[in-house]
């Protein structure tokens, strides 16, 4: 069985617009065979912009970073001493035990836009004649640094994401990252998923940026 869904003012009059919003121009195809493998090639390549734009957005004042409490045990005092846990070591061993608080980017966060970004990469064509900006670029290297390995990140995980009011910007482009995975993920678990692709586009908000574009 085969499932098309197409946009409500035809595929043409939706290019049109990605095309505008974010200014790029699509070449037309030749043949009804040549524009259906075209559509879904253009689709993969617009989300892969999309996403790059949303994660160059995003990366106003820097990843999102979390507040971790670290101990420290030695001669040196890093932070607050803890008096308590200090009693024993500094009787038997002249150590002190210290506490202090660091930041450090958000792991789960920084976890979800990785394996977006592989997935991205490999599926949609990013880095094929697609220009990454610097701001995109730099997340992507600063992520790549702070992450020592993939770690499955459960909806639980994602649902308990919390942003501080300078890091909201950053919600929207994890969430998309966030459906790109779970899409790859259930079309990992399908038969023939080579032969099919899916991506649902909030028309509303193209409409709404179509209009902005326009009217600017």
């Amino acid at each position: 069985k085969k499932i098309t869904i197409k946009p409500r003012f035809g595929e043409r009059f939706l290019l049109r617009m990605l095309e505008e919003i974010y200014n790029i121009r699509i070449t037309k195809s030749e043949s009804s065979q040549k524009r259906t493998v075209e559509w879904n090639h253009y689709i993969k390549r617009i989300i892969a912009f999309i996403w790059v734009q949303k994660l160059a957005n995003a990366n106003l004042h820097g990843l999102p970073k979390i507040q971790i409490k670290k101990q420290y045990k030695g001669a040196t005092v890093k932070g607050r001493i803890d008096i308590r846990k200090s009693i024993i070591p500094y009787y038997l061993n002249n150590e002190i035990i210290s506490t202090n608080r660091e930041k450090k980017i958000d792991n789960t966060i920084a976890q979800i836009l990785l394996q977006a970004y592989f997935i991205i990469q490999k599926d949609f064509g990013l880095g094929k004649g697609l220009n990454i900006p610097d701001t995109a670029q730099n997340a992507i290297n600063q992520i790549k640094t702070s992450i020592k390995g993939k770690k499955k990140i459960t909806i639980a995980d994602y649902k308990n994401i919390k942003y501080n009011a300078i890091y909201l910007n950053w919600k929207s482009i994890v969430d998309f990252s966030w459906d790109i995975i779970q899409r790859k993920q259930l079309s990992l678990k399908q038969q023939n998923s080579d032969n099919g692709f899916g991506f649902f586009i909030d028309m509303a908000e193209v409409w709404e940026q179509y209009l902005r574009s326009l009217l600017q």
